[in-house]
């Protein structure tokens, strides 16, 4: 029997074609972006910086993207959707385009997802991950789709008993935590990785570097060691859902949860976000 050709793209879920349309890139490939930050009546005063962050891996994925305003409201018009005026909210430009790996996206589709927002603990502990981030990797700066490398550390941090990993880099530099950035108090100065670590630049990172000129605080932004972690005298997780967690221990040393500065970052951190 001669066997027909037939040209086009086929897809069977479950064994059963489908006839719908599916960002396939994204499926495939992890090809996209996402966002998250906490919606409190209405979207974030830094919601600019989420837009240009998530413009910025889309020109570096080649994913079309979509104007501001477009984005803007359907975000409105989910949160009015659901009804919830103090929500997790999550914005993912997904990729759509030829199955092939190396072959370019033609559209983009925005997927919103929404839940209540869930309080964070007051101090979480956190040990080193064996996972490393590749700080030569253009995705390191970007926050895409793919986020294994973030998965696998969690779990690997949660099943030692931990609450979260702290990933380093291929030279055992401070890149960031899972979903978040590390800042400590050491004399009174204000240290965290420089972006050369490979770590992702987070909004809510970009302001307290803002917030400590104001407040008058020295920041040292640099390469560093687990070791220089260990001597700090309190040290604090950052991202645009929790503001401020304070790390209660890390890797077994234990650090002080209730430094007056880090107290006086984290109220000047609240005024700006109006949370």
């Amino acid at each position: 029997m001669t066997k027909r050709h037939m040209s086009g793209h086929y897809l069977y879920v479950n064994g059963r074609k489908f006839k719908g349309a599916l960002p396939l890139r994204a499926l495939f490939y992890g090809e996209g972006l996402f966002e998250t930050f906490r919606y409190r009546g209405g979207l974030p005063v830094y919601f600019g910086r989420h837009i240009e962050r998530i413009k910025m891996g889309a020109s570096v994925l080649g994913v079309p993207w979509p104007e501001q305003e477009f984005l803007e409201s359907k975000a409105e018009e989910a949160a009015l959707d659901a009804g919830i005026d103090d929500a997790y909210m999550k914005i993912c430009l997904l990729s759509g385009g030829e199955g092939q790996f190396y072959g370019s996206a033609d559209s983009s589709t925005v997927l919103i997802s929404l839940k209540p927002y869930t309080p964070y603990p007051d101090s979480v502990s956190i040990c080193a991950s064996s996972i490393h981030r590749n700080s030569s990797s253009p995705l390191s700066r970007i926050k895409t789709l793919n986020y294994l490398d973030n998965i696998l550390a969690r779990r690997e941090a949660l099943d030692s008993g931990c609450d979260d990993a702290l990933v380093l880099n291929e030279r055992s530099f401070i890149a960031e935590g899972t979903a978040s950035n590390v800042f400590w108090i050491k004399n009174g100065e204000l240290f965290t990785p420089s972006v050369n670590t490979g770590l992702l630049p987070g909004i809510t990172r970009s302001i307290l570097i803002d917030l400590a000129e104001e407040l008058g605080i020295v920041l040292r932004e640099g390469a560093y060691g687990l070791e220089d972690l260990y001597r700090a005298d309190a040290a604090f997780l950052t991202n645009s859902l929790i503001g401020i967690c304070v790390i209660s221990s890390i890797d077994g040393h234990e650090k002080d949860t209730n430094n007056p500065q880090v107290y006086i970052i984290n109220s000047r951190l609240k005024e700006a976000l109006k949370w």
